[in-house]
C-alpha cells in the first residue's frame, strides 16, 4: 500500500492521538499512584508553597506569584516550563485532588514564569477566598496542544482536498523538487563577521521559492544565521513568521534580533526574563501602546477589587466584588483585542512557538516566509501550524541531534521510511520521524545548506563526532581549536586541564548499575550507578581545586535517576554546578563536561545510549574539557558505536582507570 499526501495525513492523526492518550494515561496513572510528596520527587509537583501575590496580566487573567513555603530558598528540581499546563490545588490536602479539571477546587492555568524561588501561573479566575496563602501546582497532560497539531493535519486535509494551488504543498507533499532564484545575490551582508559557510547558507535561503534547510551542527553559528536571514528578509520587505518548538528557542532568536532594532512582536511565554527579550513581547508593547494607559487604568481597578478581596470576609461583599472583577475583566479582554490585533497586524517579524502560532491571535495572518529553528527536535504537525501561514518555510536545525521527544512506544521507531511520501506504506511513517529527516530524504542535499566552522570546542573534542555524525566536514575555528581549561585565568595547569578528553573506564571496578524502584517498589525504568556518581564527585573536586569555577562545569547523564543522585552529592558543596539530564541540556555548553554513562551488566545492554544521536548531544556540549566516565566492556560489548568512540579515545586522547583509590569509599557504603 502506498502513502498518498492523504494518507500520510491521516497517520499523522492517528499517531497524534496514540500520544495524547499516552499522555493522558501517564499522568492519571501517576495521580492515582502517588502522595504529594512522591510527585514531587519525580519532579511533577510543587508542594508547600505560599501565595506572594497576584496581580492582572495580559487578557485579564489572574497572574498567581508562588514561592517556597517553609523556609528553604529554592524550589526541589522540577520539570515545570513556561507555557505547561498545570492544575492548582489546596496545599493543606495530604491526598491528589480528584476534582474535575478546571473546577473551583483544581482550577487549571500555564506556567508564565518561573525561576529557582518563584514561579508565576496564569488563572482564567482568582483562587477562591477560602485557600488561605498556601496551594501546591502539579502538572497535567497538555491538551491544547495536542488539538493544535490535529486542527494543523485537519487544514492539510482540507487544503489537499480542495486542490490547493500552493507550489509549497507540490514540494512538501507532491514530490516536486523546490525552485531557486539564483539572481536573488545578497549585494552586502549585514553581520560582516559570517564565515563562509554562513553567508552561502543566507544566501541559499534568501534564493528558496518554497524550501530551504540549514543544517547547524553544534558550535557552527546556527543562530547567528538566522539572525542574518531575518534581516535581510525583512530589508527586502517581507513578513517573517519565527516559529520554534520550545520557548528557549524563540528567546534565543529574539535577543540576537534586539541590538539590530528589528521590528518585532514576540508571542507567548517567554522562557527568559531579560529586558532584551521582555520589551518585545506583547504584554510589553501593550502597556506601551496608545491604548495602554487605558488598560493600565482598568486593570488598577482589577487589582483593587482583588485586594479588597482578600481582605472581605463577607460572602455578600464577595459576591459583589467577583461581579465587579467579572465585568471590568470583559471591559479589559475587549479594549485589549483591539490593541493586540493592530500590534499583531503590523509586526514585520513575529515570534512564537509553534504551538503558539495557532492561538486566537494568530488567526488570519499571513506571512512571506517561515522560519522554523530547532526543526529536527519538532514534530512534523508542530511545524504545518506555521507553513499555514506562509508561502516559503525555511527549516533550520540538525537532523544528527536529539529528535522529538515521543511517549508512546507505537508513536515512534527508530526505523526510517524510505524517500517520498507517494512511495511509502502509512505506517512506515512516525511522530520521531521529522520534516526536516523527510525533506532530506525526498529531496537530498540539494535542498540543504550545511555550516562548517564550529566556534565552541577543542579540535579533539570535535573530532570524533565531526568524523562519525557529520561526514569529517566540520572545521574548528582558530580561536577555539587549541583551547584549554588550563589557558582561563586562575586555572593551574594539572593532568585534568591540560587534557581535552579524557574517559574514566570503570570496567573492572564491579560498579553495576542499579534500576531505580517506583513507588510501590517495583523495578522503574530509570537507573544509576554509585560508583559513578562517586566518580564523578572526585573530578568535579580535582577541576575545582584546580581553579575551574563550578559554574563553568556541568554534569550530564542519560538518566534520571542518576541526575537526581549526582545532584543529592554535590549540590551542597557546589551550588552553581549545573547537573542535569543529557535531553535537557540539548543547545547548551560549558568549559567542561563529565559525562556520566551509568550503564554497567553483563550483558551489555545500553538502553537509551543505543539511540547515539543523544550521545552526540552529550559529547559535544564543552568547551575545553570533556570527561566520560562509563564502562567501556558494557557499552563496547554490544555497540560497534561505542567500541569505534572508545579505540578513537585510546589513539587520540586519554584514558584512565578508575578503582576504589580514587572516590570516597564512604559514599560506595551508603
Amino acid at each position: 500500500m502506498v502513502c498518498t499526501p492523504e494518507l500520510f495525513v491521516e497517520r499523522q492523526l492517528e499517531l497524534i492521538e496514540i500520544e495524547r492518550k499516552e499522555e493522558v494515561e501517564r499522568t492519571a496513572l501517576l495521580r492515582a499512584q502517588c502522595s504529594p510528596q512522591q510527585l514531587q520527587q519525580h519532579c511533577h509537583a510543587l508542594l508547600a508553597l505560599q501565595v506572594t501575590g497576584s496581580r492582572t496580566g495580559l487578557g485579564g487573567k489572574c497572574m498567581l506569584e508562588l514561592s517556597p513555603a517553609t523556609g528553604k530558598s529554592a524550589f526541589p528540581p522540577h520539570l515545570m516550563r513556561p507555557g505547561d499546563v498545570v492544575s492548582v490545588e489546596r496545599g493543606d490536602s495530604k491526598v491528589m485532588a480528584q476534582a474535575p479539571a478546571s473546577s473551583a477546587d483544581r482550577p487549571i492555568g500555564v506556567v508564565w514564569r518561573v525561576s529557582d524561588t518563584r514561579l508565576v501561573v496564569a488563572l482564567p479566575e482568582e483562587l477562591p477566598g477560602d485557600w488561605g496563602n498556601r496551594c501546591r501546582v502539579v502538572q497535567m497532560a497538555n491538551d491544547v496542544t495536542y488539538d493544535r497539531l490535529c486542527w494543523a493535519m485537519r487544514r492539510l486535509r482540507e487544503r489537499l482536498e480542495a486542490n490547493d494551488p500552493a507550489s509549497v504543498l507540490d514540494v512538501l507533499l507532491r514530490g516536486r523538487e523546490p525552485r531557486y532564484d539564483h539572481r536573488a545575490v545578497v549585494d552586502r551582508y549585514l553581520d560582516p563577521t559570517l564565515d563562509d559557510s554562513q553567508r552561502a547558507a543566507v544566501q541559499f535561503a534568501l534564493s528558496a521559492d518554497e524550501l530551504a534547510l540549514v543544517h547547524g551542527p553544534p558550535g557552527t553559528g546556527k543562530t547567528y544565521t538566522l539572525t542574518e536571514i531575518i534581516r535581510q528578509l525583512v530589508a527586502r520587505g517581507k513578513r517573517v513568521l519565527v516559529c520554534g518548538p520550545s520557548n528557549v528557542s524563540v528567546d534565543n532568536l529574539v535577543e540576537r534580533l534586539a541590538p539590530h532594532k528589528v521590528p518585532m512582536l514576540r508571542l507567548g511565554h517567554p522562557a527568559r526574563t531579560l529586558p532584551s527579550v521582555v520589551a518585545y513581547t506583547l504584554d510589553a508593547r501593550v502597556r506601551h501602546s496608545n491604548q495602554g494607559a487605558v488598560l493600565q487604568d482598568v486593570r488598577q481597578d482589577m487589582d483593587t477589587a482583588l485586594a479588597r478581596l482578600s481582605r472581605c470576609k463577607q460572602q455578600r461583599e464577595r459576591r459583589t466584588i467577583y461581579g465587579e472583577l467579572r465585568q471590568l475583566r470583559k471591559e479589559y479582554r475587549q479594549r485589549e483585542a483591539k490593541v493586540t490585533a493592530e500590534l499583531i497586524g503590523n509586526a514585520r517579524v513575529v515570534l512564537c512557538t509553534l504551538s503558539g502560532a495557532d492561538t486566537r491571535k494568530m488567526r488570519g495572518e499571513m506571512f512571506d516566509v517561515a522560519i522554523i529553528d530547532e526543526a529536527a527536535q519538532a514534530l512534523e504537525a508542530e511545524c504545518w501550524i506555521a507553513i499555514h501561514k506562509a508561502r516559503c518555510v525555511i527549516l533550520a536545525g540538525d537532523h544528527c541531534q536529539l529528535p522529538p521527544t515521543v511517549l508512546s512506544v507505537k508513536a515512534a521507531s527508530g526505523a526510517r521510511p524510505a524517500a517520498t511520501i507517494v512511495g511509502d506504506a502509512p505506517a512506515a511513517y512516525t511522530l520521531d520521524y521529522t520534516l526536516f529527516d523527510r525533506m532530506l530524504a525526498q529531496h537530498g542535499d540539494t535542498v540543504k545548506r550545511m555550516l562548517l566552522t564550529q566556534y565552541r570546542m577543542h579540535r579533539d573534542i570535535m573530532a570524533f563526532p565531526s568524523g562519525h555524525f557529520y561526514d569529517a566536514k566540520l572545521q574548528a575555528h582558530a580561536s577555539v581549536a587549541e583551547r584549554l581549561l588550563t589557558d582561563k585565568i586562575g586555572v593551574a595547569a594539572t593532568e585534568d586541564t591540560e587534557v581535552p578528553v579524557v574517559w574514566i573506564d570503570t570496567a573492572d571496578c564491579g560498579w553495576l548499575e542499579r534500576v531505580e524502584e517506583d513507588t510501590r517498589g517495583r523495578p522503574g525504568d530509570s537507573r544509576y550507578n554509585e560508583g559513578e556518581v562517586a566518580m564523578v564527585k572526585h573530578h568535579v573536586a580535582r577541576l575545582v581545586q584546580a581553579g575551574v569555577a563550578a559554574d563553568d562545569i556541568a554534569v550530564i547523564t542519560p538518566y534520571n535517576a542518576q541526575v537526581g543522585r549526582i545532584r543529592d552529592a554535590l549540590r551542597e558543596r557546589y551550588p552553581p554546578l549545573e547537573i542535569g539530564s543529557v535531553d535537557g541540556f540539548q543547545g547548551r555548553e560549558k568549559e567542561a563536561v563529565i559525562l556520566s554513562l551509568v550503564r554497567s551488566n553483563d550483558t551489555g545492554a545500553v538502553g537509551f545510549l543505543s539511540e547515539h544521536r543523544r550521545t552526540n548531544v552529550a559529547i559535544t556540549r564543552p568547551r575545553r574539557h570533556l570527561c566520560v566516565i562509563g564502562d567501556s566492556e558494557t557499552v563496547g560489548q554490544s555497540d560497534a558505536f561505542y567500541r569505534h568512540w572508545y579505540a578513537w579515545v585510546s589513539d587520540h586522547a586519554e584514558i584512565r582507570y578508575a578503582s576504589a583509590d580514587h572516590v570516597d569509599a564512604d559514599h560506595l557504603l551508603d
